[in-house]
């Protein structure tokens, strides 16, 4: 019968086989291990391989946007004054975001002189490179945060100054730096919203720096 046939084939085929495998076991005990070594360790690169960038995973390689920025990056450089508004990527900074304790409100003036304290720190920090070395520089000086610019780096002025939305005064609005706050309305109209804040939780510092 065929199922005969079929079994002895396979038997007599697991029987040399056993018997191979027997007569020269260091091939089939060391050679699995080497083997398994030598692909494995292509591993060590996965991270630098490894695709995170959104960009790269959902814009097409060659597209119109990336080639007209890279023609943008090419005659209009970002590094003699800059400007946010002149960025053609994330850009390179790092950012302190700073709560109130118990959720308390942060725009007073005790919080505000920890914070002018920590803002000096950050600004004396020295670890071979200074801040002045590596921050962002428009007119010959380091880009400083909008919210310390508006009170004139006093923290005394946060509660006699009034900060409204949006700032139209100032290129950059301090309110995109303010989290969980609570204004009020002062005058509404179809084209035009006045408000003023009255607590905010959390604030950011952003420290640009050199592309």
């Amino acid at each position: 019968p065929l199922c005969q046939v079929v079994r002895k084939g396979c038997c007599m085929f697991l029987l040399r086989l056993g018997g191979f495998i027997g007569r020269y076991p260091c091939w089939f005990l060391f050679l699995p291990l080497f083997l398994a070594g030598g692909l494995g360790s292509g591993f060590i690169f996965l991270r630098e391989r490894e695709a995170n960038g959104i960009e790269d995973q959902f814009t097409p390689v060659n597209g119109p946007a990336k080639l007209e920025r890279a023609f943008i990056q090419e005659h209009f450089t970002n590094d003699s004054d800059f400007s946010q508004l002149r960025l053609t990527s994330e850009g390179t900074y790092a950012s302190v975001i700073i709560t109130g304790l118990q959720q308390k409100n942060i725009l007073t003036v005790d919080a505000f002189t920890e914070i002018l304290d920590l803002d000096n720190e950050v600004k004396n920090v020295n670890t071979g490179d200074t801040f002045v070395s590596l921050c962002a520089q428009t007119a010959g000086k380091c880009m400083s945060n909008a919210v310390l610019d508006f009170i004139n780096f006093t923290a005394s002025k946060i509660q006699s100054t009034k900060i409204k939305y949006p700032v139209c005064k100032k290129k950059l609005s301090v309110c995109v730096l303010l989290y969980n706050f609570e204004y009020l309305c002062c005058s509404c109209s179809p084209s035009y919203i006045r408000r003023r804040f009255q607590l905010s939780n959390c604030l950011v510092l952003v420290y640009n720096l050199k592309l």
